[in-house]
């Protein structure tokens, strides 16, 4: 009798990166970041056991699992398929969601137990944020608590996001955005800065932004995630001279920004930026604005997705 072979299909949201907002270290602590996970490009891998390792991603992704195994003396290996997967280096977060989620599945089909905070030191991912990271388990709203020395930034606070509430979000097929060296050396820069942009930027999210989810209050959200933005922008004026790397969609904001459309941003580096609104059908009016004026733009793509508050999920087959 042949033994079925077990698939682990895992599926985790991509990200929007709102970002920091305590970048260098005046309590001890640096950093400190905002992310949203949503339901557009999901990471999807499936996994099953192997005589022999066998993926088709890169290596750097099956390491942390494979390097692992190895150590405990746990000889079983694994075929690794990534069916599906975000746009890399345009603010979507693909890295760590591709990364813990072949930890998680392994740990899974293995019955390792591995804790959150084992799966999270073993993906050597949180370098600057922990959004990524408590996105995969948590979804909504992730609120990191700043990074420590030699750790990874653990997670200060989660939220659901109003149900109804929908994101724009816009990308720019002919821009990338900043990775691997130049981004370190942005970072050891910027940390050097003294200003009080941090205790701005801490007071607008923990008296503005996270008050206005707490109480669905739309309005006072997106002036809030607008300001805290424009604020935050300011570190990067050095590599971005607007507040969106991407000048097509620059020009898309500007114009919906005299139609009284707020609640704009850019996650990370870009070039993908996002436009919140109350309801699908606010969302779609914005998307009859942008079509009627902007048909022209072959490189700049929209979509309206939903938050996902509930993180990654799994099944077997």
């Amino acid at each position: 009798m042949t033994i079925k072979k077990q698939i682990l299909t895992i599926k985790s949201p991509s990200r929007l990166h709102l970002g920091f907002y305590g970048m260098n270290n005046h309590h001890g602590y640096s950093y400190g970041s905002l992310g949203l996970a949503i339901n557009y490009q999901p990471t999807i891998i499936a996994v099953s056991k192997s005589t022999d390792w066998s993926y088709n991603l890169p290596k750097r992704f099956v390491s942390p699992m494979s390097d692992y195994l190895k150590k405990n003396s746990i000889f079983q290996k694994f075929k690794i398929n990534l069916i599906s997967k975000p746009a890399s280096h345009v603010g979507l977060g693909s890295g760590t969601q591709i990364t813990l989620s072949i930890i998680r599945a392994i740990d899974l089909l293995c019955k390792l137990g591995l804790s959150h905070e084992e799966i999270s030191k073993l993906s050597k991912r949180g370098k600057r944020s922990g959004t990524g990271i408590g996105l995969f388990y948590k979804g909504g709203l992730v609120v990191d608590a700043c990074k420590k020395e030699n750790h990874y930034p653990k997670m200060l606070l989660n939220l659901s996001f109003p149900k109804d509430w929908r994101v724009i979000v816009l990308n720019d097929s002919e821009v990338v955005g900043k990775s691997g060296k130049p981004e370190e050396i942005f970072f050891k820069d910027v940390k050097k800065i003294s200003d009080n942009m941090s205790y701005k930027l801490s007071s607008i999210l923990f008296r503005g932004v996270i008050p206005s989810i707490i109480y669905q209050d739309f309005d006072l959200f997106t002036k809030n995630i607008q300001d805290f933005q424009k604020t935050t922008h300011k570190y990067y004026l050095s590599n971005q001279k607007s507040l969106f790397a991407s000048e097509t969609i620059f020009k898309v904001i500007k114009y919906l920004s005299k139609n009284n459309v707020n609640g704009v941003g850019q996650s990370s580096w870009g070039p993908l930026s996002y436009i919140f609104t109350k309801s699908d059908d606010d969302a779609k009016k914005i998307i009859n604005m942008i079509e009627s004026k902007f048909n022209v733009y072959n490189n700049l793509s929209y979509e309206v997705v939903r938050v996902n508050n509930l993180g990654h999920n799994y099944k077997l087959t």
